[in-house]
């Protein structure tokens, strides 16, 4: 058994799985974020025009 292969295909599994996780994460947030900014923008909209 070659345990330099097995280490750093275990590496590189764990940094891509790392990586989509992250990009999941900060795309989820990066949503989330948008909603409360355009919610927020008609909220403000909504007490101008009153």
């Amino acid at each position: 058994m070659n345990y330099g292969a097995i280490f750093w295909i275990v590496v590189y599994l764990i940094s891509t799985v790392l990586f989509f996780v992250v990009a999941g994460i900060i795309t989820f947030v990066g949503l989330m974020d948008l909603k409360f900014l355009t919610r927020g923008r008609k909220i403000q909209a909504d007490k101008s025009d009153n």
